[in-house]
């Protein structure tokens, strides 16, 4: 492959992007690549390497020759747009094609890839999941190319492969949760604005429309908000359910950009309606826990990097060190999913501070205990 090809082979765009034309090529690649010959010699040249190149890649790549219109001679003069009698040449990438990787994934590349299939299958909406196809496909590939190369038979090395992703689980941190479904169009037009850094009108819940500035796109666990503020604002960010978002599109106005740390402070503070006042949530605290003999895992999970572990004086003295009930001191940021998280560990950890902390988590209890 010529410098050349490898130019035209970078700038094949996808299926749902639309084909590119040899006339758009010769105007991207003209001024490097012409050299002494004619505009018309010089399309002959890029469809021929076009040819050339579907030949090698296969079916991925898609070639169309529609017939070609002779622009006017006065359009010819003020655009330098190649035209000869041929038909001109069109090409794109079909939509369920491999990604293009002329050497293939390394083994990194394919691990991650691999790995994302098994264990990420919930983060993403269903079509934004199917844009990654090609990847799994060729993270596939190359775990039976990794097999053959160990000796295994073309049977054997697809089989090896089949199996190396079956053996990857993945278990959720509380219970499975379903994934709402998020309407493609809708998560397509709020990426693109938020890219592009455009208003949007949106409907929210079958309610009235509203026009907001899209600053974040968030992901917590299954569910997936747009946090966004009002038109002409900087701040007051708000957490929109994506699946809850029944129409999109972009509007004019001027788009106002909140500062990142603004928007970290904002999602530091979590989702849920918090009890605590409005100024902590989101602040760091020092916690201070009590935790039981049979709940270790705590040692290597941290909760935060400055994490230290203090053991209990008090507990199975006769006992090394690694099985006894120890004390941990953490700083992290106070949230609801914080509390939420306390009391799933109810039987396990006690908090001894901070006070306020420790009262929140022993009213819950109360209350949850008076429910039944």
């Amino acid at each position: 492959m010529d410098k050349l090809q490898w130019e035209m082979l970078k700038r094949i765009p996808s299926q749902d992007r639309g084909p590119i034309k040899t006339s758009d090529f010769f105007k991207a690649l003209a001024t490097e690549f012409q050299e002494d010959i004619s505009d018309a010699s010089f399309t002959r040249k890029l469809q021929r390497n076009l040819i050339k190149l579907a030949d090698v890649v296969g079916e991925d790549l898609v070639l169309v020759s529609p017939k070609a219109k002779r622009p006017s001679a006065k359009k010819r003069k003020a655009v330098k747009t190649p035209f000869n009698d041929v038909k001109e040449f069109s090409a794109y990438w079909r939509k369920d094609a491999p990604p293009l990787k002329i050497s293939g994934l390394t083994t990194d590349e394919m691990i991650a890839f691999g790995v994302l299939q098994k264990q990420g299958i919930d983060l993403l909406p269903k079509n934004r999941w199917n844009a990654l196809s090609g990847f799994f496909k060729a993270a596939g590939t190359e775990a039976a190319a990794i097999a053959r190369e160990q000796g295994a038979s073309k049977i054997k090395s697809k089989s090896l492969a089949d199996a190396w992703l079956e053996r990857i689980y993945y278990l959720p941190e509380t219970i499975a949760f379903t994934r709402p479904e998020i309407l493609p169009e809708i998560e397509k037009t709020v990426h693109e604005a938020l890219l592009n850094g455009e208003l949007l009108e949106i409907e929210y819940n079958h309610k009235s429309t509203t026009v907001v500035q899209p600053q974040a796109i968030l992901q917590q666990g299954v569910r997936c908000y747009l946090v966004a503020n009002s038109r002409g604002t900087t701040g007051k960010l708000r957490n929109y359910l994506m699946h809850r978002i029944t129409s999109a599109k972009t509007t004019l106005g001027e788009y106002l950009a909140t500062p990142i740390p603004t928007i970290d402070k904002h999602i530091r503070k979590g989702i849920g309606y918090p009890t605590f006042d409005e100024e902590l949530i989101g602040m760091p605290i020092e916690l201070k826990l009590h935790v039981d003999a049979s709940t270790q895992w705590i040692r290597e999970t941290k909760l935060s990097e400055d994490q230290v572990i203090k053991v209990d004086p008090k507990s199975s003295p006769d006992l090394p060190d690694s099985e006894r009930a120890y004390f941990l001191e953490a700083t992290v940021p106070l949230t609801e999913r914080l509390i939420y998280w306390i009391l799933s560990m109810s039987t396990h950890i006690k908090v001894i501070s901070p006070a306020f902390v420790k009262a929140r988590v022993k009213n819950d209890l109360i209350a949850a205990v008076n429910m039944y």
